[in-house]
């Protein structure tokens, strides 16, 4: 029997690994029975195998509802004195950053979906090209009548503006 944890793909293995993650254990603590691949074999897999990513994906998506059963569970625990109020608000933000990570149409801050459809597509974005207006011309140049050491200048009356009709 060969020596060292197991590195070739197998479906049990890599269903194994997702059912683990969509009850809302992390990749790390999976990887830590030596009876299983190493995180680096296994986010490898990922790489080559499309089947096993995309059940990966799916898993990834369940345990952000795990997340959000976990605040749930954790503020009810401190509402009937059970936690400590800090501890659970320190579990739920970590509940909440990591739902929002793992699912963030679902559980995303409001900033996050402004540049996506309801579908998570990117939106397209185009921009035209307004022409400004001219820029009106002041003469500020002194009246002959002003004596040539005055630094007041007179500035003629405004015209009107033009309003577009």
């Amino acid at each position: 029997m060969p020596a060292g944890r197991p590195s070739s793909y197998s479906q049990e293995t890599a269903k194994f690994i997702c059912d683990a993650i969509s009850r809302g254990e992390s990749l790390l603590s999976i990887c830590e029975s030596e009876a299983l691949p190493s995180r680096p074999t296994v986010l490898s897999w990922l790489v080559h195998h499309a089947d096993f990513f995309t059940n990966y994906a799916r898993a990834r998506l369940a345990q952000a509802e795990v997340m959000d059963e976990l605040i749930l569970q954790t503020a009810e625990r401190c509402a009937a004195g059970l936690m400590d109020p800090q501890a659970a608000k320190v579990a739920i933000s970590a509940y909440q950053w990591r739902a929002s990570r793992l699912s963030p149409r679902v559980y995303g801050d409001a900033t996050m979906l402004k540049h996506a459809d309801a579908d998570g597509n990117v939106l397209k974005i185009e921009l035209s090209r307004v022409e400004p207006r001219p820029a009106r011309v002041i003469d500020v140049t002194p009246t002959p009548a002003a004596p040539a050491s005055s630094s007041t200048l007179e500035l003629p009356a405004p015209e009107p503006e033009d309003t577009p009709g």
